[in-house]
């Protein structure tokens, strides 16, 4: 009787979907963008740029046999997309300092159905490309609530700072565990960067501690490019400033991470 073998499209996909468990985490700037990610038209990787829910909701029905859709507000900003999932109660579900998040991910092509993803444990400094800021794009003198995701925030005795170009707001990270609330007021047009500090009053000088979150533009002007850990390209460029330059890196938008 002659053996049957697996139809080689079938053992492809097998193969694509274990050599994804061996980069849970990649390196920021280190990544090459996943192959099923659509950019938006600002540069963003699969999310809307203006969404003011607590996902950045990226959806694909390509992703690789076996992998889910990273998308939760825990999720570093680089690691969104096609990636591994996890089993919570495996006593090796996910690398050293990281974490089995049941809801940081959905099912391909259905976000409703949550599924588990590893994700960085708490921290007090973020790494690069890993935050991102929702609202983009607001009005001079429209007041609004900056939410800066990507990181499972500590919560200890000091606090977390929002800070808009020069200035401090004062976050709320104790509804959300991964999402830090602070409501701004600009006054001015022009595009400003977004940071994000855990500790104790502002410092005056600039703080090795902040980890920079992106651009949001204030009043008229093109949509923005992309942002720090999101994929660009010759045709997707990262957003930038003179005094915050960023620069397409191995498929990736890094930037300065101070203010």
């Amino acid at each position: 009787m002659a053996r049957r073998t697996r139809p080689a499209a079938t053992l492809t996909l097998l193969a694509a979907g274990l050599a994804g468990c061996s980069t849970l985490f990649p390196a920021p700037g280190l990544v090459e963008a996943p192959a099923d990610a659509a950019l938006q038209s600002d540069g963003s990787l699969g999310a809307d740029a203006d969404a003011s829910d607590d996902t950045a909701d990226a959806t694909s029905c390509s992703c690789p046999l076996g992998q889910v859709m990273h998308a939760g507000p825990c999720v570093p900003t680089y690691q969104l997309g096609c990636g591994p999932g996890c089993e919570g109660k495996a006593p090796s579900a996910c690398p050293a300092e990281a974490i089995c998040d049941e809801t940081a991910a959905h099912l391909p092509c259905d976000p409703e159905t949550p599924a588990a993803a590893c994700v960085p444990s708490q921290a007090m400094q973020i790494g690069a490309g890993a935050l991102r800021v929702t609202p983009r794009t607001v009005a001079v003198g429209e007041t609004v609530e900056l939410r800066v995701q990507g990181a499972h925030y500590y919560i200890g005795a000091l606090m977390w700072w929002v800070r808009a170009d020069q200035e401090v707001l004062t976050a709320n990270e104790y509804e959300l565990q991964c999402t830090l609330k602070a409501p701004w007021t600009p006054t001015k047009a022009g595009v400003v960067p977004i940071y994000a500090y855990y500790g104790g009053p502002p410092p005056d000088q600039p703080h090795p501690g902040w980890g920079f979150a992106g651009f949001v533009r204030v009043g008229d002007g093109p949509a923005l490019r992309g942002q720090p850990g999101e994929a660009c390209s010759v045709d997707a460029d990262c957003e930038a400033t003179v005094a915050v330059p960023c620069a397409c890196s191995a498929g990736r938008c890094g930037c300065s991470s101070s203010p």
